[in-house]
């Protein structure tokens, strides 16, 4: 009990003091071999140079009632740098991860909304499946509502939960991210490979774009290829880097083929102006 109580003081100081970043994960559109979109990540060095646990800690926000102000502050930081990589040249989404704890709330949709305000080019948001599970009538109401002003929805981790297919095919999501768990094992399991390209097939037929989670091996992202998979994102092509290094990547892909893993795994940035 002491510890979280020091933990959410640590945070709260934190917040206030400007020490917390954001590191972007890319992901690689499988028919362009662009950049599109990345996705943000909060990271945390203490003073004495020590990472927080993010996981451990946004499970105590959520505990505690107390991730509305990392959310919204996750929203602002990450309109701020995507606002650098539009001005750099790289017209690029960035996706921020609202909390499953927040969608219970009715208010929820139009603080986002005015949180996003006229930068839905910029930024969207990802929703875990399991959150949508919690309170499905809720969720569909807010995301209807972030959906109707322009912004982008993700279904992240899905295949984690036990959506139904009616509440799939109700909501209003843009993109379907496909779970690690069932791509990790894609080049070893007999039937993961059925139930990814099945699941491909039917968000297209929701005309929702797919993107694989967790890809972290050349025979994986083929195999995704050939399923029609639109977007992979993983280790095989970038960990979560922060916005400086992300830059450089994306200067690196647009002025010339670099091997980012064993085989060659070539492709270039989005849509520089």
């Amino acid at each position: 009990m002491r510890r979280n109580i020091a933990l959410l003081k640590d945070f709260s100081e934190a917040l206030e003091r400007g020490k917390l970043t954001l590191a972007y994960q890319p992901k690689l559109d499988l028919r362009s071999d662009t950049i599109p979109s990345v996705e943000a990540l909060l990271r945390w060095t203490r003073d004495d140079g020590s990472e927080t646990n993010i996981a451990d800690l946004i499970a105590l926000l959520e505990d505690t009632g107390s991730i509305g102000p990392l959310t919204f502050w996750a929203l602002r930081r990450a309109i701020c740098d995507t606002t650098a990589m539009h001005e750099a040249g790289y017209k690029i989404r960035t996706y921020v991860n609202v909390s499953g704890s927040l969608l219970s709330s009715p208010d929820l949709a139009e603080s986002i909304i005015a949180a996003i305000g006229n930068h839905a080019d910029k930024v969207g948001i990802e929703i875990t499946e399991t959150a949508v599970i919690a309170d499905p009538d809720q969720a569909l109401r807010s995301l209807e509502s972030i959906s109707a002003a322009g912004i982008s929805v993700a279904i992240d981790d899905f295949g984690a939960g036990v959506c139904s297919l009616e509440y799939l095919q109700r909501l209003p999501a843009n993109e379907l991210k496909i779970d690690r768990n069932f791509i990790g094992s894609l080049s070893t399991s007999h039937r993961n490979p059925l139930i990814v390209k099945a699941t491909i097939d039917l968000a297209h037929a929701l005309e929702m774009k797919v993107i694989a989670e967790g890809v972290e091996d050349q025979l994986s992202m083929a195999l995704l290829r050939v399923m029609g998979c639109d977007m992979v994102q993983g280790y095989l092509i970038a960990r979560p880097i922060p916005l400086a290094d992300l830059l450089k990547f994306l200067e690196k892909h647009g002025s010339a083929d670099i091997t980012f893993a064993k085989p060659a795994l070539n492709f270039k940035a989005s849509a520089k102006r």
